[in-house]
């Protein structure tokens, strides 16, 4: 069976992999080297998301359809050039993807951003996760907000404590015995991406 956690250096060098790759789900990602000579120590690298442009989440959602309809086709805009050309109303999320070492595994990081740049809120945030699983509430404390360990400014995460454990099942071999097809962030990913 496929080990279920990553080590540091292993977790940098599937993400590497994983941003050489054509875009993932429609999502390109860029990796962002460590930076040894911080201030107050080494930054570890990260994954980091182009940014994607969302409906406003239902608490900023406008009441007519043709705006709906208008702002899940802008949606689909990943390149920054259509992001400069969006319409005012559209909303920016950043996704992270960072390690961690409490329970070695990926860790998402997520930052909304409304039609003036301002930080989404926990409500937004909470709104935005629960319109992406259908309206579904979040389980309490599934997302957080914390420290982001590279830029030191807060972020919200998915909280990683049942991670390992979904990743065991993902990367474990098939009915007949065959290896799983996908490689540790790929099944992270596909985990993940139904969320955001």
């Amino acid at each position: 069976m496929a080990s279920a956690t990553l080590s540091r250096s292993e977790f940098d060098a599937a993400c590497r992999a994983f941003a050489a790759r054509d875009p993932a789900g429609g999502v390109a990602w860029a990796w962002v080297d460590e930076t040894p000579d911080a201030p107050f120590g080494p930054r570890p690298g990260f994954l980091r998301s182009a940014a994607l442009l969302v409906p406003p989440p239902r608490e900023h959602a406008a009441a007519s359809a043709d705006a709906t309809a208008e702002t899940a086709a802008d949606a689909e805009c990943t390149d920054e050039a259509e992001l400069a050309d969006a319409p005012a109303r559209a909303h920016r999320l950043e996704l992270h993807v960072a390690y961690s070492h409490t329970y070695s595994v990926p860790l998402l990081l997520l930052q909304g951003y409304d039609a003036d740049g301002a930080p989404w809120t926990d409500s937004a945030v909470n709104a935005h996760l629960s319109g992406c699983c259908k309206g579904a509430p979040l389980p309490p404390g599934a997302v957080t907000q914390t420290m982001h360990p590279s830029l030191d400014v807060p972020y919200y995460c998915v909280h990683p404590c049942h991670t390992a454990e979904r990743m065991g099942h993902l990367l474990s071999a098939g009915d007949g015995g065959e290896a799983a097809c996908l490689d540790h962030l790929s099944a992270w990913w596909a985990m993940m991406a139904p969320l955001v």
